[in-house]
């Protein structure tokens, strides 16, 4: 994870004295784009019903506020087993957006579920871990730390041309016919 952050790690040890271990990550990374202000978020077509779950409250509030700057009705919960309840209780929801490491329920056990009551809703895992080919490939996974544009991006691709319709529908509609 440093090394994939430009950074290094430098352990330094003497006998009798014990070992340092000192960890550099640099502060920013001109390889990440810069943020787009509120003003200049993208355009989306909005109006998805998300829920949005992660163990981290800061990290909860600030996808809340960005989703619902994209327009999109947003359910956010603080765990796994919160949101089965929510999701449970809910009307609907279009789409499931969430961290994978969290320390209740992990977010791949949280998808499994949410998929067994709804086969067809859309999954947004987000991840800091790197090694993700045991996660579901029909899932979107999105390794933090993500800008906006990509978060809209991943959500725009995941809801697909059929984003007003009820949870699980637009997978479970038979194909067009003409």
């Amino acid at each position: 994870i440093v090394h994939s952050l430009g950074g290094h790690i430098d352990v330094t040890s003497q006998p009798g004295a014990g070992s340092t271990v000192q960890v550099v990550v640099p502060i920013t990374d001109d390889r990440l784009a810069p943020e787009a202000p509120a003003d200049e978020l993208p355009p989306t077509a909005g109006g998805a019903r998300i829920l949005v779950v992660d163990d981290d409250a800061i990290v909860l509030d600030v996808l809340e506020s960005i989703l619902e700057q994209l327009g999109h009705d947003v359910t956010a919960c603080p765990s796994g087993r919160s949101a089965l309840e929510s999701f449970d209780s809910e009307e609907h929801f279009d789409l499931l957006l969430t961290d994978l490491g969290m320390p209740d329920m992990r977010g791949d056990a949280l998808a499994v579920q949410i998929r067994q009551r709804c086969p067809g809703i859309p999954i947004v895992m987000l991840t800091g871990l790197y090694d993700t080919e045991a996660l579901d490939p029909d899932w979107s996974v999105l390794t933090k730390p993500i800008s906006v544009s990509t978060l809209h991006d991943a959500i725009q691709r995941a809801l697909g041309p059929a984003s007003g319709e009820p949870r699980g529908t637009a997978a479970l509609a038979p194909p067009a016919t003409s």
